[in-house]
C-alpha cells in the first residue's frame, strides 16, 4: 500500500512538474530595448525593397483582396470588413496601413515556420476619439491605443514557439472606418534560455526527492 501511494506521489509531481515546463508563457514588452534584449538574434523587415501596392483595394464589401508573401511570411487581407490595405509610401518609408469598416476585420501576418519572438512598430490613425487599433495573438487581444498613438508592441515566447500558420491579427474597435499603420516586423526563428519558475522547480525537485523515496521504499 505505501508503495502505491508513494507511487502516485512521484507520478503526480512528476507530471505536474512536466506539464507547467510546457506551459506557454508569453511576455509582452513596450518598449524595443527591452524586446530585443531579450529576443535572441532577430531580423528586421522594414518593407522598404517592397513596391506601393494595394493587398487589398478599396471595396466597401465586395472586394476580396488576397495574399501578399514576404519571404518568411504572409500578410493576408482576405478578411471582411477591410476596406484597403497596402504597402504604403509616406515621406519616403514604406510601412503597412489598413483601413477597415468592421470590429471583426483582421489584417492577418502569418509566419512560414515557427518563431520565438514577435514586434513592430505602430501608429493608430483613425479619425475618431472613440477608435482604438488592436493586436491579437492565440486568442489575446491587446489595445494599442487612440488615434495618434504610436510606439513599440512585442511578444517573446519563452517557454516554446509562437506556432507557424497561427495568425498575428491587426484590427480596430471602433464605430466606423478606422486606420491602423505597423512597420519594422521583428522576429526571431532562435529559443530564448527560459529561466524555470520557482513553482516549475519546485515540482521537478519535488518528483526527484518522491523517486528517491520510492526507490528506498522498494529497497526494503
Amino acid at each position: 500500500m505505501r508503495k502505491e501511494i508513494a507511487v502516485g506521489l512521484v507520478m503526480g509531481a512528476f507530471l505536474m512538474g512536466i506539464t507547467s515546463m510546457a506551459q506557454a508563457t508569453f511576455v509582452v514588452y513596450h518598449d524595443s530595448a527591452s524586446f530585443l534584449a531579450n529576443a535572441g538574434t532577430t531580423t528586421v523587415y522594414d518593407f522598404e525593397s517592397d513596391t506601393a501596392g494595394y493587398i487589398r483595394s478599396p471595396s466597401y464589401g465586395g472586394n476580396p483582396g488576397y495574399l501578399r508573401d514576404f519571404g518568411d511570411f504572409t500578410i493576408d487581407a482576405t478578411s471582411t470588413g477591410i476596406y484597403l490595405a497596402e504597402v504604403r509610401e509616406q515621406s519616403g518609408n514604406h510601412d503597412v496601413y489598413m483601413n477597415s469598416y468592421d470590429n471583426n476585420a483582421a489584417l492577418k501576418v502569418i509566419f512560414d515556420a515557427d518563431i520565438t519572438a514577435f514586434g513592430f512598430t505602430y501608429k493608430a490613425e483613425g479619425n475618431q476619439d472613440w477608435d482604438h487599433s488592436t493586436f491579437s495573438y492565440n486568442g489575446m487581444t491587446y489595445d494599442l491605443g487612440t488615434p495618434g498613438d504610436s510606439g513599440f508592441f512585442g511578444l517573446i515566447e519563452d517557454n516554446g514557439t509562437l506556432a507557424a500558420g497561427t495568425p498575428f491579427s491587426f484590427g480596430q474597435q471602433s464605430r466606423n472606418w478606422s486606420g491602423l499603420s505597423f512597420d519594422n516586423i521583428t522576429y526571431s526563428s532562435n529559443s530564448p534560455s527560459p529561466v524555470p519558475e520557482p513553482a516549475t522547480m519546485l515540482l521537478f525537485g519535488t518528483g526527484l526527492v518522491g523517486l528517491v523515496a520510492w526507490k528506498q521504499l522498494e529497497n526494503r
